[in-house]
């Protein structure tokens, strides 16, 4: 039933505070300087949006679903801990896990249209993980409820 609505929910999904975004955060654009400082590559899907939609797009972009189970809440808790740390006020953490819950959706609307359209596949079969890791987290936060 969702998928009627998919441009509706998306839209919603995108509501609140917006800032900029790599919008294909994962490892593999991910490197890392001597001093172990990361630093983000491929910076030609820039959009301006929720910044949970980075953490969403590195978490399941990058880490086993047993993995993501274990330690997404941790690692958003970490990130918005860090928001507050750096100055930013009316933010609840109840309101960062709702907008990570809508924003998950975000990796598996474009990892099933990018399946369908380009040829990512490779050894790795990083496109198929992709869309199955999630999909499993979708279904695991309930995140449609979530819009």
């Amino acid at each position: 039933t969702a998928a009627p609505r998919w441009g509706e929910i998306l839209e919603r999904c995108a509501e609140g505070p917006r800032t900029l975004v790599h919008n294909d955060c994962r490892l593999d654009n991910v490197f890392f300087r001597a001093d172990g400082e990361p630093v983000l590559v491929d910076w030609q899907v820039l959009a301006r949006t929720r910044g949970t939609q980075d953490v969403g797009n590195l978490l399941a972009g990058s880490m086993d679903v047993e993995d993501l189970r274990a330690s997404w809440e941790p690692l958003l808790r970490r990130y918005h801990d860090r928001l507050c740390g750096q100055g930013v006020r009316d933010y609840t953490w109840g309101e960062c896990v709702r907008h990570y819950r809508q924003n998950i959706l975000y990796p598996l609307g474009a990892g099933i249209a990018l399946l369908g359209h380009l040829d990512i596949g490779d050894d790795r079969g990083l496109g198929d993980a992709i869309v199955l890791r999630a999909l499993t987290h979708t279904a695991d936060l309930d995140s449609l409820t979530a819009v």
